[in-house]
C-alpha cells in the first residue's frame, strides 16, 4: 500500500478510532490479550494526561518542560496569566506521582 493508499483510507484503516495513536494503543492491548501466558500478569495503566506531581519527591516536580509540564512550569511561575478555552472542558490531568503509585501497587497485586 502506497503513502497515497493509505492517506486516502486512513478513515476505513482506523475504524472507530479517531486517530494514529489510540488506533495503535488498541492494537498493543489487543496484541497483549491475545499473545499472553496466562501465568504471567500482565498491567495495563492508561493514564490520561501526566502531570506535575502532586506531592512526590515535591509538589509541581516534572521531568519535562514540554506539553503539560511546560504549561503547569509557565503558569506556576506567573509565564502564562490565562488561556482561552472553553469553561465547561475538563483537564484531565493526573499527577505523575499517582501514575507511578499505581503502578507499583498493580505490580505488586
Amino acid at each position: 500500500m502506497t503513502k497515497k493508499d493509505q492517506e486516502e483510507n486512513l478513515k476505513s484503516i482506523l475504524g472507530p478510532w479517531p486517530n494514529t495513536y489510540t488506533f495503535t494503543k488498541s492494537m498493543a492491548e489487543r496484541t497483549l490479550r491475545k499473545r499472553r501466558n496466562p501465568k504471567l500478569p500482565v498491567l495495563l495503566i492508561r493514564p490520561a494526561i501526566i502531570g506535575g506531581a502532586l506531592k512526590e519527591p515535591y509538589p509541581g516536580w516534572t521531568d519535562t518542560i514540554s506539553a503539560a509540564g511546560g504549561l503547569s512550569l509557565t503558569g506556576g511561575i506567573g509565564i502564562v496569566n490565562w488561556i482561552h478555552g472553553n469553561s465547561n472542558n475538563i483537564a484531565d490531568l493526573i499527577p505523575v506521582d499517582l501514575v507511578c503509585n499505581h503502578i507499583l501497587v498493580g505490580n505488586a497485586l
